[in-house]
Parts: structure tokens; sequence; C-alpha cells
């Protein structure tokens, strides 16, 4: 496969997406409206012709879906690493395809999350290695493609806000497809 692949960080106003805002973003300067709890991959596919995402959903990682079925999002933002092979990294993670969500490890994110609030800091104590989170998935996509600064990344460590963070450093912003704004 060819063409154009692109980081996409979103939000929802979903009680799950504001809660995740709330403890990812308590002492960050990032104005609310630019604030994300979610993140995915979308390509432009040179097979199907047409802007595909590999999402991760409470289904699990779900591969190749036209934009226009993703969930809608309230605010979206676009990322290309232009001297990045993310197709490599796509290709790498293929075994990832179809895991399930990590929904044990999300809670003990959070209670992490809770915690960092009042300045403990606590690796995710609990994640099953055979399921995963929407930044987990793209961290992993990132450090697979050969990304620059990701080395250190242990990927189930990493949020949408950090991908945020990185993204605004080594990214370029991109505007979002077409078809993923019309899903909105």
């Amino acid at each position: 496969m060819s063409g154009k692949v692109l980081i996409a960080l979103s939000a929802s106003n979903a009680f799950y997406g504001k809660l995740l805002r709330k403890a990812l973003y308590e002492h960050s300067k990032t104005p609310k409206d630019e604030q994300v709890n979610h993140a995915f991959i979308v390509y432009k596919s040179s097979d199907w012709q047409d802007w595909r995402a590999v999402d991760i959903q409470e289904k699990g990682v779900q591969p190749t879906l036209p934009v226009k079925h993703l969930k809608r999002v309230d605010y979206v933002e676009c990322y290309e690493l232009p001297d990045v092979d993310l197709w490599k990294g796509l290709r790498s993670c293929k075994n990832d395809l179809y895991k399930k969500y990590d929904w044990i490890g999300l809670i003990f994110g959070f209670v992490r999350l809770l915690l960092a609030l009042v300045g403990w800091k606590l690796k995710n104590p609990i994640h099953a290695h055979n399921r995963l989170f929407c930044s987990e998935y793209v961290a992993k996509v990132l450090k697979k493609s050969g990304a620059p600064a990701v080395d250190h990344w242990a990927p189930a460590n990493v949020s949408p806000k950090d991908l945020q963070d990185y993204l605004h450093h080594y990214g370029k912003k991109a505007p979002p497809p077409t078809a993923l704004i019309e899903a909105m």
C-alpha cells in the first residue's frame, strides 16, 4: 500500500472523553478547545481510492474503516511526519490488528492519572499485553516507523496528550481529510 498517512487526535464530549481530558490536562496550558482524548491513524489508500482509518475503539483495533464510519468527534487535528515512513510502522504493527481494547488497563490508567495529580508517579500496574489503548497503538506505529525521539517510549504509558505534545514538536500540522470533517 502507498499513500498519505496522518496521525489524528480528537476529542469527544462524551463523559469518558471529558473525564480523560480533565485528568490529562489538569496542569496544562493547552486551550480547552484543543485538548484531545483519542488518537488514531488515517491514510489515503491508493488501493481503495479513499481515506481509511485504523482506529482503536471499544471493540479493539479496527483496520481499514472508511473515515465516514468513525465515531462522531467534536474536535480533530491531524499531523504528518514528512521524513518518517509511517507505512513501515503500520506494516510492522499488523499483528496488533483486531486486538481488544484494554478496559482494565484504562481503569488503572485513570488511577495512575489521579495519583499524578497529587504528585505520585506510578507506572500502570495492570496492563494487558494482548490488549491496546488508542494512544498505545499510535505510539507503537511511531516507534516501528523510526520516528525521532521515541526510542525511550513505553507505548502503554503514552497518552493522547503525550502524542499531541510530541506532534506539536516533531510533526507538521495537516488539514484533516474532507471525509473526516464530513463525518464529524
